[in-house]
């Protein structure tokens, strides 16, 4: 309706300027202004998917200087600069109907954090992804209040690392060390039935983890070899807690890394 609309008040101005009355002209020109920049620059955006960034984000990482007409025949570039943050995995632009003008849908998955990395300096953090890459820093402020505050829900389960990266090792190796490190906390916590909390990695191939609900810290194994071990090791914390009971306070420290058995410290 408002086209047809649009192309009436165009036939109008054109007649009205063949007939040289400038008033008249005046007086359509604005309408039919009125009428475009509307059409042409006002849209409605509907975001999918969003969790983490906000819409003002988001919307400044989209083309909105640009047209509804240019949105509609460049659907594939629209979302291009939103691509490139660290912290959306996928995006897409679609009318929201075949009809559409001034009404877009934006679906998008952000990269879902697994892991809040503290570097060798212990000011700077990192969020991390499941796939081992770093998606943003986390200031030390945000890190001492807390990630629920900073990411909502998409915090409650993260994982402190401590002892990634010491400033040297090249950035594939850190975020294939991550990889494996998902790989076994994952198994770790399905085995053994608590949440893991926060993961030191120490000299070798040892990792000492924090679970919640266990008072004592837990060595293990981190190696290729190890990871098929894991779930068996899992399992058997889990009888070492139920055996201990009430005396796991005592406890300092139980070591899965020998091959065969499990030290407890007292």
């Amino acid at each position: 309706m408002r086209l047809l609309l649009c192309v009436l008040l165009s036939l109008a101005l054109l007649v009205a300027y063949l007939m040289e009355d400038e008033a008249c002209v005046t007086s359509w020109r604005e309408q039919v202004i009125g009428v475009v920049t509307p059409l042409l620059y006002e849209r409605e955006l509907r975001i999918v998917g969003a969790m983490v960034l906000s819409r003002k984000q988001i919307e400044s990482m989209l083309p909105f200087a640009y047209s509804n007409v240019w949105w509609r025949t460049h659907l594939e570039q629209v979302p291009q600069e939103l691509l490139k943050s660290p912290l959306v995995s996928a995006a897409e632009v679609r009318p929201c109907a075949a009809v559409s003008v001034r009404c877009f849908e934006l679906k998008m998955e952000e990269r879902k954090p697994a892991f809040i990395a503290v570097m060798s300096d212990a000011s700077k953090s990192w969020l991390v992804g499941q796939d081992g890459g770093f998606i943003a820093p986390l200031t030390y402020k945000q890190f001492q209040d807390g990630v629920l505050k900073v990411l909502g829900e998409d915090g409650k389960n993260l994982i402190v690392v401590r002892g990634l990266w010491d400033g040297q090792a090249a950035p594939d190796e850190v975020k294939a060390r991550l990889s494996r490190l998902a790989e076994a906390l994952k198994s770790l916590q399905l085995s053994s039935g608590f949440i893991i909390r926060e993961v030191v990695l120490q000299d070798g191939t040892d990792i000492k983890v924090r679970f919640d609900n266990v008072s004592f810290p837990v060595v293990f194994e981190l190696s290729a070899e190890s990871l098929p071990e894991l779930p068996q090791k899992g399992s058997q914390l889990k009888r070492v807690v139920l055996e201990l009971g009430d005396s796991q306070a005592k406890v300092k420290e139980v070591d899965f890394a020998l091959k065969k058995m499990a030290v407890v410290r007292y």
